[in-house]
C-alpha cells in the first residue's frame, strides 16, 4: 500500500476520535520503514509528518519518534535489528521500535496471559513441558517472536538447535523445553498449545476468523472453549492498533534478545 494514503487513512481515523496534534503533550512522528517502501517516499514521509508536528508544538515540548517497521518481511533480522537499533542510540532513545509484526501477536498474547492473570495458576510456569505454534507460510518469525515473549516472561533461555522448526529453551531450573513450530495455511499464528504436567492451554481461530477460541484442561477431559477477539493483519488496522499506543515497548525489546539468533 502506498504511503501517502495510508497515512492519509490512519490520520482521519485518529481526528474522528477527536486527536489533535496541538492536544497532545507528545508528538508522534510516523516512520514507515517496511522494506517495500522506495527510500525517497519514506524520507519525504518523515520530513512532512515532522513539519507538521514541529508547526503544531512549541519548542519546549519533547518530540518523540515511532519508527514503524515490519520485520516479517525481514530476511536479515540481526543485520536490519541492529540498523534500527543504532538509529535509537544515535537519537538519544527518542526514537520508539515499533514492529509490526509484534502487534500481530497482541490478541494471541493476551489470550494465552489470561489463563495467569490470577497468582493461584503461576505454579503451572514451573510445569510446562513443551508447545507448539502453528503459523501461516511466511510468518515463521512471528512464531519465533511468539515464542520469545514466552521465554522472555518465564525466563527462559533460547538454545541454538539445527532443526528449522524447533526451538529449544532452558528454564531457570534448567529444564528444557521444546517449542514446536508447524507451518499450515491459514492466519499468521493460527494455534499455540502449551502443554504442562497438569493440563494443555489451547489458543485456535475460530472458522469465522475474527475470533479466537481459548480451552484449557486435562488430557481426556471435556473442554468448554470461549471466544475472545482475533487481530486483523491488514496494513491500515496494524498501524492503527500501534499508533494508540504509548510506552518504549520493553516488551517487545526482551521478548527480541531472547531469540535474537533464532529469527
Amino acid at each position: 500500500m502506498p504511503v501517502a494514503p495510508l497515512l492519509s487513512t490512519l490520520i482521519a481515523r485518529r481526528k474522528k476520535i477527536g486527536w489533535k496534534p496541538g492536544s497532545a503533550r507528545i508528538a508522534t512522528l510516523v516512520a514507515l520503514a517496511a522494506n517495500r517502501f522506495a527510500p525517497n517516499k519514506f524520507r519525504s514521509c518523515l520530513k512532512e509528518r515532522a513539519r507538521l508536528c514541529c508547526q503544531a508544538l512549541s519548542s519546549h515540548i519533547w518530540i518523540r519518534i515511532c519508527l514503524i517497521y515490519d520485520s516479517q518481511t525481514w530476511t536479515d533480522f540481526s543485520a536490519q535489528i541492529r540498523l534500527v537499533e543504532l538509529a535509537q542510540q544515535e537519537a538519544k532513545q527518542r526514537i520508539v521500535l515499533c514492529d509490526l509484526n509484534w502487534t500481530r501477536l497482541d490478541k494471541v498474547r493476551f489470550a494465552l496471559a489470561q489463563f495467569f492473570d490470577h497468582p493461584a495458576s503461576h505454579h503451572h510456569f514451573a510445569k510446562i513441558e513443551n508447545a507448539h505454534i502453528e503459523f501461516a507460510p511466511g510468518f515463521r518469525s512471528t512464531a519465533v517472536l511468539f515464542a520469545g515473549w514466552l521465554g522472555a516472561q518465564l525466563n527462559w533461555r533460547a538454545e541454538k538447535t539445527k532443526a528449522k522448526y524447533k526451538l529449544q529453551f532452558m528454564s531457570p531450573s534448567d529444564r528444557t523445553i521444546d517449542v514446536e513450530l508447524r507451518e499450515r495455511a491459514g492466519e499468521p499464528i493460527s494455534q499455540v498449545t502449551l502443554n504442562s504436567r497438569d493440563g494443555r492451554f489451547l489458543i485456535a481461530h475460530a472458522k469465522c476468523e475474527d475470533l479466537l477460541e481459548v480451552s484449557r484442561g486435562k488430557p481426556g477431559e471435556k473442554r468448554m472453549p470461549q471466544s475472545m477477539p482475533a487481530g486483523k493483519n491488514d496494513p491500515v488496522s496494524l498501524m492503527s492498533e500501534e499508533l494508540m499506543r504509548g510506552g518504549p515497548h520493553r516488551v517487545y525489546l526482551r521478548a527480541v534478545n531472547c531469540v535474537r539468533d533464532l529469527l
